[in-house]
């Protein structure tokens, strides 16, 4: 039951990812530049988390390399995302970075000619639909910067669980989460050394409100979504998806004013099959992985 409970909860935590739009729109308008917002975000996460990475020291030591891709590409995939986020329709973004992110689980099997079921197949089909009426709606089929960054992120996280397979049991969560917030601190510092300073001048607490972004809101969230992809699950990886997706239905509807009725009525059926060919239907199914 506790096993359960751990799964459950951590795949409604990682859906959290489709609503981060929301504290860093409340950032923005503090006046804060976008590199400067992420990185008190993530440094703050990182100096929360580094020193449980340092304690384990001796648990991962034999998987230094290992430990520092997967850093690499959570980072890099984490910093991706934020960045698009904050330049781009989150809609649009969050719908992309879910088709890019089953697309490539989809095309990773098939090219290590991996037997798919029939039900994790159908839950694939159903969850890129979803996603692209959703695109419709709202004419983001048109590619720009910022959706190139959403791709290469979906792709980035699918990574994460491939590279479970290399690090093995050895690399505990939390020395991962540290090595992935680890990296993407690094990378925005990168991006604020070489790009001009903005002439802003941020609102007073501006810095201390993005590092509770960072601890308070992302962390949680980083950890659920490592915890999800180096338990291996395809279906737990399809049901985060698939509620990652019903967020950003519901962001569309509330926030935006999509009024295509058809169109998110199809999504939000798309969403729902989806979800029950996993839980009911699929031969490996979320049921019976949790058993």
């Amino acid at each position: 039951m506790t096993s359960k409970l751990k799964v459950i909860i951590s795949i409604c935590l990682s859906a959290g990812l489709g609503i981060c739009w929301y504290p860093l729109g409340k950032l923005e308008g503090m006046q804060v530049e976008s590199s400067q917002l992420l990185f008190f975000a993530f440094s703050a996460a990182s100096l929360l988390t580094a020193p449980v990475m340092a304690f384990q020291v001796k648990l991962w030591r034999t998987k230094t390399l290992e430990l520092l891709i997967f850093g690499l590409v959570g980072g890099i995939a984490n910093a991706l995302l934020h960045y698009s986020l904050l330049g781009d329709s989150p809609v649009v973004v969050l719908s992309l970075f879910s088709i890019a992110a089953v697309g490539s689980l989809f095309l990773d099997r098939i090219m290590k000619s991996e037997q798919i079921a029939i039900g994790d197949f159908l839950t694939l089909l159903c969850l890129i639909l979803a996603a692209l009426f959703i695109l419709l709606a709202l004419d983001g089929l048109k590619l720009y910067w910022g959706h190139l960054l959403a791709i290469l992120a979906g792709v980035g996280f699918h990574r994460l669980m491939l590279l479970s397979d290399d690090a093995g049991p050895v690399i505990p969560i939390m020395s991962r989460v540290a090595a992935v917030f680890i990296a993407s601190t690094w990378l925005v510092g990168m991006v604020l050394i070489f790009t001009p300073r903005s002439n802003n001048f941020p609102l007073e607490n501006a810095s201390l409100f993005s590092a509770f972004y960072g601890v308070i809101f992302l962390l949680p969230i980083i950890f659920s979504i490592v915890f999800i992809v180096i338990r291996k699950q395809f279906n737990e990886f399809l049901l985060w998806v698939a509620m990652l997706l019903g967020l950003n239905l519901v962001l569309g509807i509330a926030y935006f004013n999509i009024l295509e009725t058809n169109v998110m009525a199809w999504s939000a059926l798309l969403l729902i099959m989806g979800c029950g060919l996993q839980l009911v239907i699929g031969r490996n199914g979320f049921l019976k992985a949790l058993k």
